[in-house]
């Protein structure tokens, strides 16, 4: 799944972030996957500690991928979602990368 993900310049802390959130889902069963368009006024940049990031690339809509509950927890419905963009054609998962000015 990572080869899915467009890290464009990606800095290292948020490529372990990423991997983090799909080796955590990576043991759970799919229930249902579907993508979502995004809301007309969403702001998807965001400053921290003084830098901007924004998507590696331009978003076109969420996918959403909702998991069975875990047999035997107290699990309720869990999802993970993520940005998706295209480029040249191909459909990659996106991530935060610092906006160079």
């Amino acid at each position: 799944m990572l080869g899915l993900v467009y890290w464009g310049t990606a800095e290292p802390e948020m490529h372990r972030s990423v991997e983090h959130t799909i080796a955590a889902d990576s043991g759970l069963v799919i229930k249902r996957i579907s993508l979502q368009p995004l809301a007309a006024n969403e702001t998807l940049e965001y400053t921290q500690h003084g830098v901007t990031y924004r998507p590696t690339l331009r978003p076109i809509g969420r996918l959403q991928v909702e998991f069975l509950p875990q047999p035997g927890t107290n699990q309720q419905q869990h999802s993970t979602t993520y940005l998706v963009g295209v480029k040249d054609g191909v459909y990659f998962l996106l991530t935060a990368a610092p906006v160079t000015r």
